[in-house]
C-alpha cells in the first residue's frame, strides 16, 4: 500500500432515494463499498458527501452541488466566502494536491451555470442528467452519458 503522501486524493458521494433505503442500497453500504475501493486502489478520502432521500433524477441535490462547486478540489484553499463586510475571499493556490485541473473545474462550473434552471428550462437542456457529456471515463476518456434500466427505475452513467 502507498504511504499517505503518495495516495491520490478523492471525494466520495453517496445517495439513495427515500423509497430505496433498504440494507443493500443504504448510504452506509455505499460508503462502505466506496471506502473499500479507495483503500484497495490507493486513494485518500478527503471528503464524503451524502444526500439522503434525494432523487437521482434531479441535479439539484444539495451535497452533490456542493461537491461540484468546491474549489478546493483544484488544490485552492478559499477562505472568507461569506464575509459580511463584502470583502473578496482569500485564495491560496496549490495549498493541497489537486483532484481536477483548474481548467476542468472552470469548464464544469460554466456548464452548470449554463444549465441552471433560472437560465434555461430543464427540458431544454441537452440531457436531463446533469453530468452527461461533462464527465469523462477514467479509462477510455470518452464522455459519459446517462442510461436507464428496469423501465427507468435505475439511472447510471456509461462511456
Amino acid at each position: 500500500m502507498k504511504d499517505e503522501m503518495s495516495l491520490t486524493p478523492a471525494a466520495l458521494y453517496a445517495r439513495v432515494s427515500s423509497d430505496r433505503q433498504d440494507v443493500d442500497l443504504s448510504v452506509a453500504a455505499q460508503l462502505r463499498a466506496l471506502r473499500d475501493f479507495a483503500q484497495r486502489n490507493g486513494y485518500a478520502i478527503v471528503r464524503e458527501y451524502v444526500d439522503e432521500a434525494e432523487s437521482g433524477r434531479v441535479a439539484d441535490r444539495p451535497q452533490f452541488r456542493k461537491m461540484l462547486v468546491n474549489e478546493i478540489y483544484t488544490g485552492t484553499l478559499v477562505w472568507g466566502l461569506s464575509d459580511q463586510n463584502g470583502a473578496s475571499p482569500v485564495r491560496v493556490q496549490d495549498a493541497f494536491p489537486a483532484i481536477i485541473s483548474a481548467a476542468e473545474f472552470e469548464r464544469v462550473s460554466q456548464s452548470l451555470q449554463s444549465r441552471a434552471p433560472e437560465r434555461i428550462h430543464p427540458r431544454q437542456a441537452a440531457s436531463r442528467y446533469l453530468l452527461s457529456e461533462l464527465v469523462r471515463c477514467g479509462l477510455c476518456r470518452r464522455a459519459l452519458t446517462a442510461a436507464e434500466a428496469k423501465g427507468g427505475r435505475y439511472s447510471y452513467y456509461v462511456c
